[in-house]
């Protein structure tokens, strides 16, 4: 009877061990390995177990932890491609240095994989924007435009308004 206890005992850890195997396969990579403020650190995760949710987190130099992007479903061939659009960009007043990205399983209870990046110093780099505006963000000649604009408006204003008291004879 132990025998059979022993057998039973040994299948349940086997199968509960399993699946942790199986997701220790999982492979992520961060590209740029390395940037300034503002760069967009994008993912690549494979060997993920299709079938699962998977959230991204990441822990910054000081060990705060932050959520980053989510997968509701792991596609069959279990790969997992995050493009600049959810990327993670490192903003100005955050720490520099070595953070880290976790994958993990949707609940947050198991890692799958995890790799690391660096924020690096802006004064050492070349002083050229990593994101370029897009149309209809604020530029420096903005305010400038908006207030020979008030103004414009506010002579015409006063012109109607002279024309009408005094008209031309």
């Amino acid at each position: 009877m132990r025998t059979v206890t022993a057998l039973a005992f040994a299948a349940c850890l086997a199968l509960w061990a399993l699946p942790t195997a199986i997701q220790a396969e999982a492979t992520l990579t961060i590209t740029p390995p390395a940037g300034p403020y503002g760069t967009a650190f994008t993912h690549r995760v494979t060997g993920l177990p299709p079938g699962i949710g998977v959230t991204a987190f990441v822990r910054d130099p000081t060990g705060a932890e932050f959520d980053g992007p989510g997968l509701g479903v792991v596609p069959p061939n279990g790969e997992w491609l995050v493009g600049s659009y959810d990327a993670w960009r490192a903003e100005r007043g955050e720490p520099l240095g070595e953070s880290t990205m976790i994958i993990k399983t949707i609940d947050g209870m198991t890692t799958l994989a995890s790799a690391t990046f660096t924020v690096t110093d802006p004064a050492g780099q070349a002083a050229v924007p990593s994101v370029l505006p897009r149309a209809g963000e604020t530029t420096t000649y903005t305010p400038l435009f908006a207030i020979l604009g008030v103004v414009l408006l506010g002579f015409g204003s006063l012109f109607v308004y002279l024309s009408r008291q005094f008209p031309a004879r």
